[in-house]
């Protein structure tokens, strides 16, 4: 890091992360791109979930939704309050960025070599057109 020009750093972080460690001590820029989804999964084995009869499966289904309702619903309070703290402890937050300005600077990054694997090329593919 010695060898990085001050000023030069880009991170990408959630905001829970921002707030646990501090990193208002050491930053003070930040840019809300909202580029970054990361859902909570559930998952099972499908030879488990089998020997699962439908009640239980069931009840498992209408746990997991809840969890998951829940959780959203709390991530997003917390969230309110996490970037509230950190302006609060001198971060200057963008909020509304040009975010078409942000999608030219990243647009050739899938022609990078590791996307073109074609499993990865064909995953990206799919992931971009959901997207859209």
């Amino acid at each position: 890091i010695d060898n990085i020009p001050q000023g030069k750093v880009n991170m990408e972080n959630p905001l829970w992360v921002m707030d646990v460690y501090k990193f208002y001590e050491v930053q003070k820029y930040m840019t809300l791109t909202r580029h970054v989804y990361s859902p909570h999964i559930d998952i099972a084995s499908l030879i488990w979930w089998n020997t699962l009869d439908n009640q239980t499966r069931e009840l498992l289904q209408k746990a997991m939704y809840e969890a998951a309702v829940f959780q959203r619903e709390e991530n997003r309070k917390l969230n309110t309050e996490r970037l509230q703290l950190l302006k609060n402890k001198g971060f200057v937050v963008e909020e509304d960025p040009d975010l078409e300005e942000l999608r030219r600077a990243v647009a050739n990054l899938r022609e990078d070599e590791l996307y073109q694997e074609p499993r990865v090329k064909s995953l990206l593919t799919r992931i971009i057109e959901a997207t859209r």
